[in-house]
């Protein structure tokens, strides 16, 4: 079975994210335009990178993958979440675009759950119960983010 990271980018910043964290999980990296239901029937874990755009929406090409998603069983696979946003140009948004998410997510075994801290925004539908549905990233706004995301990939690693 495989393991498979799939990120959906426009201008490059959550592919560089996604490769980075697939790379420090021996995970597969693939475009989310380039998502099959092989893939998906194929992977036992997944997680799936997207970044946030205009009010909290999903990047295009991974809206455009929720319907295969939600046709797929992911019942008792291990999913885990990241989100690339701009805390500072979209303080009331950041990270929202993840919240798409959770419909196609219901039977799958979500991992990942991540705290604030050190972000600074007024608010994030990724941001349920004190918790971040994943990993979130800010990838221009964060100098340190490898960091945040090595201390991910350390707690969950073995979740996978």
């Amino acid at each position: 079975m495989a393991k498979l990271l799939v990120y959906a980018t426009k201008g490059g910043d959550t592919k560089v994210v996604g490769e980075y964290i697939a790379n420090k999980l021996g995970f597969e990296a693939k475009e989310a335009k380039d998502l099959t239901s092989d893939d998906l029937a194929n992977a036992n874990a997944l997680v799936l990178a997207v970044s946030t755009h205009g009010d909290g929406q999903i990047h295009a090409k991974f809206d455009d993958k929720l319907d295969l998603l939600n046709s797929t069983d992911l019942g008792g696979k291990k999913v885990a979440l990241v989100g690339v946003g701009n805390q500072e140009r979209h303080p009331d948004d950041f990270c929202s675009g993840l919240a798409a998410f959770l419909p196609v997510l219901k039977k799958a075994n979500l991992v990942g759950l991540w705290g604030a801290e050190g972000y600074k925004f007024n608010y994030s539908r990724a941001f349920i119960n004190g918790k971040f549905l994943g990993l979130t990233i800010d990838f221009k706004g964060d100098k340190e983010w490898q960091n945040r995301a090595d201390k991910w990939i350390s707690e969950f690693k073995n979740e996978f």
